[in-house]
């Protein structure tokens, strides 16, 4: 499963499946002979990307206004690190069981948390 994630406000993430359709076929002999515009040959080759069959929307336990927020791999799987307006960056996970929990508060910042690097 390939699934992408895209950050919200409030500490929240959308989780949706990456779908493609299936290959086109190319051969046949009016295939070959059909002479295409370079934009209809683009679009007819390959796999599209289809929309998301549905999508879900996951949120932190811990509803702070975020300022700022980063996606990351971690070993087979993905955490999300959000600064919050609260001075704090909190790290948690968003598709396993554990599901919107954070696992690591960081507190201490002199100010709201405007980027995370």
């Amino acid at each position: 499963k390939r699934r992408f994630l895209i950050g919200l406000g409030h500490n929240q993430v959308a989780a949706a499946e990456l779908r493609l359709s299936p290959l086109r076929s190319g051969s046949g002999p009016q295939r070959q002979e059909q002479k295409l515009e370079p934009e209809q040959a683009r679009r007819s080759r390959g796999p599209r990307l289809l929309p998301p069959a549905s999508t879900e929307i996951v949120q932190c336990e811990d509803r702070s206004l975020v300022y700022c927020m980063e996606i990351m791999p971690v070993r087979e799987r993905l955490l999300v690190a959000s600064g919050t307006a609260f001075r704090e960056v909190l790290l948690w996970t968003p598709l396993e069981e554990s599901k919107g929990k954070v696992l690591l508060r960081v507190r201490g910042h002199a100010g709201a948390i405007f980027g995370l690097a």
